[in-house]
């Protein structure tokens, strides 16, 4: 599968990609969906004006990791162009899994697997440590949350139309090699394929040395 973002060319293509993209969008909207009551909470009319300040850093603090850094820089046109190598590659257990493989859950590099997998990990931490904080401390954390994921939806959305419109992140899709093993390498470390003259079998030479005379014959 080749690494580079192409469009497909045929309605077929489109359609797993839509597929990636929107699982994926699915996915955020109903984490958005979710949280937001909690986030709406804090509009009660009970947060003093610290707490109003510290809700105020929260959500910038937020909207920089979250919806710049994590998203626009990353997430999002990765996705975008992970879902096109998956629409270009076609493989069955590939389209069924599409979103998930998309976010580099499945078949990616092992320093994607890594990378989206502490994520995910991370993510999943935050909830559960969340759902443990008073009113109105979890609803301040929610809404840096909700409002960072919905930029970073905005985000994904973008990077969407503008490989609609002809131009595909450039972003690496990160996906494993296909293939076979190159054949071994040499103890040095060298290339693969490349074997190092102590390890190549030693080639027989023909010998420099003259025939011995035929023996006298017998009388």
């Amino acid at each position: 599968m080749a690494d580079e973002a192409q469009r497909p060319n045929d309605t077929a293509g489109w359609l797993i990609w839509a597929w990636g993209v929107g699982g994926v969008l699915l996915l955020l909207s109903q984490a958005i969906w979710r949280l937001s009551p909690q986030a709406a909470g804090i509009f009660d009319g009970t947060l003093t004006p610290t707490q109003w300040g510290i809700a105020a850093l929260w959500t910038m603090f937020m909207l920089y990791s979250e919806a710049w850094r994590g998203f626009h820089k990353q997430f999002s046109p990765r996705v975008v162009a992970r879902a096109l190598g998956i629409a270009s590659d076609r493989r069955p257990w590939l389209v069924i899994f599409a979103p998930i493989a998309s976010m580099g859950l499945i078949h990616a590099t092992r320093r994607r697997h890594i990378v989206s997998r502490s994520l995910l990990a991370g993510i999943i931490l935050l909830i559960l440590l969340v759902r443990a904080l008073p009113h109105p401390w979890r609803g301040i954390v929610d809404l840096g949350v909700v409002l960072g994921l919905a930029v970073g939806m905005l985000s994904l959305l973008g990077f969407a139309v503008a490989a609609v419109a002809g131009a595909p992140p450039t972003v690496p899709a990160e996906f494993p090699e296909r293939g076979p093993r190159s054949g071994p390498q040499e103890a040095g470390g060298g290339p693969p394929g490349v074997l190092s003259a102590r390890a190549r079998p030693a080639r027989a030479t023909p010998s420099t040395a003259p025939d011995p005379p035929a023996p006298p014959p017998r009388p």
